[in-house]
């Protein structure tokens, strides 16, 4: 049996992320919190979660949408990603791709169109993120 060890991470991160002002939590994640917030709660009634059957406790939604836009927003691998949001590497990856398919598959459904607003959004954007960005916020500031 393999045993796991335990390696040290940024504890309590999510809690610290929660309690950003919208100035620092638009500078790290490079949208609103309630666009933020507009994503969880419409992805809540779109992504299956596995019923729970013990062992480790699951991410909650917010978590995995936060260390997705983490990753669409900034220039980091996944492994301080996950460090900073203490996951393992797998799940972030996991998490990322969970995201993003909850994303896609959903788009159509909820797409009213696009606003000035989210245009000069995609400007601020880093390269990187600009490619989730245009499904993101134009699909989440219509809503």
């Amino acid at each position: 049996m393999i045993e796991r060890r335990a390696l040290p991470k940024i504890e309590s991160f999510v809690d610290i992320v929660l309690s950003y002002d919208n100035q620092e939590f638009r500078r790290n994640f490079r949208l609103s919190r309630g666009t933020f917030h507009r994503i969880v709660d419409h992805l809540a009634e779109k992504v299956e979660r596995r019923e729970y059957k013990g062992g480790r406790l699951q991410l909650t939604l917010e978590k995995h949408i936060l260390t997705a836009l983490w990753y669409f927003a900034n220039t980091e691998c996944y492994r301080p990603i996950a460090s900073r949001f203490e996951v393992s590497d797998s799940t972030e990856i996991k998490s990322v791709d969970g995201i993003v398919s909850a994303l896609v598959k959903n788009k159509n459904n909820s797409y009213v169109g696009q606003k000035e607003s989210s245009c000069a959004e995609m400007k601020i954007a880093s390269e990187h993120f600009k490619v989730y960005l245009s499904q993101i916020t134009i699909v989440y500031n219509n809503m």
